[in-house]
């Protein structure tokens, strides 16, 4: 019978040591996948300073492009063009934060934002739009209030 007793409670020591040791499993395993650079969350591309591209730039996350873009960029979230970045061509994204030089259309499903070094020739589609004092804008502007209709 003194044995059943020792059995038991190195079973039930077992059983306990067996469920932290699953418990700290599970916790590394959250942080792995926590952890995974495939993870597209608040990721973006970046165009550096000193790349030339010929022809459009697709993108299915944020992108800041402080090199020069010869064509059309269409985005699926936020355009930033940096203050040394220079882009010929339409741009299509849901919000944009200008700095540098841009000559094209500019369709934004958002906010826009036409910062004081910017310099930018051609016309705005936007459902918001933010000019700051010393922003160069030469061109029309279109503001869209409802929000069903598409903008581009």
């Amino acid at each position: 019978m003194a044995t059943s007793g020792v059995i038991s409670h190195i079973f039930i020591r077992f059983v306990l040591i067996a469920k932290k040791i699953m418990y700290f499993c599970g916790k590394i395993i959250q942080k792995q996948k926590a952890m995974k650079p495939n993870v597209t969350a608040n990721s973006h591309n970046t165009l550096s300073s000193g790349t030339l591209i010929h022809g459009n730039v697709f993108a299915e996350e944020d992108i800041r492009v402080d090199a020069q873009v010869d064509g059309n960029i269409e985005c699926k979230g936020k355009v930033v063009v940096g203050p040394g970045g220079i882009v010929n061509g339409h741009i299509k994204c849901k919000s944009a934060e200008l700095m540098g030089s841009v000559t094209g259309n500019l369709f934004v499903d958002g906010h826009l934002t036409l910062k004081n070094e910017v310099t930018y020739s051609g016309d705005i589609t936007a459902r918001a739009l933010e000019v700051e004092p010393g922003a160069v804008f030469n061109g029309a502007c279109k503001m869209v209030t409802d929000e069903n209709t598409q903008i581009g």
